[in-house]
């Protein structure tokens, strides 16, 4: 699959129609896909390539870009402020070269989360991040097979990392949905893979949260800075791509 379908015009098109909905104010956050008139990020360009405003998949078929970065791109867009939301749309299509293979970017773009989650003070925690970076994310981002019994294996110990510090877990709740990509993770064709795969940033936010859980503003305004740099590190992987 190769992004655009190795058509340029295509990508012209998907930017006016971004373009459009962002003069007219008609796209929006935290809305639906589209309602009368208005709609999301996904939603907007789809309604108007005549797809499913909700269908996903649809970008694969229309535009040449995986699944799982459209939801990846619908997820960063309702979570930025509102300045950065109405820009993003533009940002991630025009970041994309038409003929790209994009498949290994959302794999690229998760061991790079792992890569530059915050250090924490629990070796369970860092390990556990360490072993999902260099047996599962790491191979997987070079484009190598990794074996379902490897990730199972990784994943359950960073969920065991996790529940070590289960005090914070709740308080993470919040950032992780926020900050770990996991819609988009489970869009992978394996879901299971990809699923378990993340579980280490759930390890990661938990712990950190501990500090955070003293003040709920704390953790929203961090939640809202890491999704600005995650959008930053996605846009940097696409054009590199």
């Amino acid at each position: 699959m190769l992004a655009y379908h190795n058509n340029p015009d295509l990508k012209t098109k998907a930017l006016a129609i971004m373009g459009r909905h962002r003069a007219a104010e008609t796209l929006v956050q935290n809305r639906g896909y589209w309602i009368n008139g208005k709609g999301c990020a996904v939603g907007c360009l789809l309604h108007d390539l005549g797809a499913q405003p909700n269908d996903h998949s649809a970008y694969e078929d229309l535009l040449g870009i995986p699944e799982p970065l459209a939801r990846l791109e619908d997820d960063i867009f309702e979570s930025l402020p509102d300045a950065d939301s109405q820009a993003w749309p533009e940002r991630f299509l025009g970041a994309i070269k038409p003929g790209a293979d994009l498949t290994l970017v959302i794999w690229q773009f998760l061991d790079r989360l792992l890569e530059d989650l915050p250090e924490v003070d629990n070796p369970d925690v860092t390990e556990t991040i360490a072993r999902v970076r260099r047996e599962v994310t790491g191979p997987a981002a070079r484009g190598e097979k990794v074996d379902k019994e490897v990730v199972e294996k990784a994943a359950d110990a960073a969920s065991d990392a996790a529940y070590a510090v289960a005090f914070a877990a709740r308080a993470a709740d919040a950032a992780f949905a926020a900050c770990a990509a996991d819609d988009a993770a489970r869009a992978v064709a394996d879901t299971a893979y990809a699923a378990r795969a993340v579980d280490a940033a759930r390890a990661a936010y938990a712990a950190r949260a501990v500090d955070a859980a003293r003040a709920v503003d704390a953790t929203a305004d961090a939640a809202a800075k890491a999704r600005k740099r995650q959008a930053e590190k996605l846009i940097n992987l696409l054009e590199a791509a």
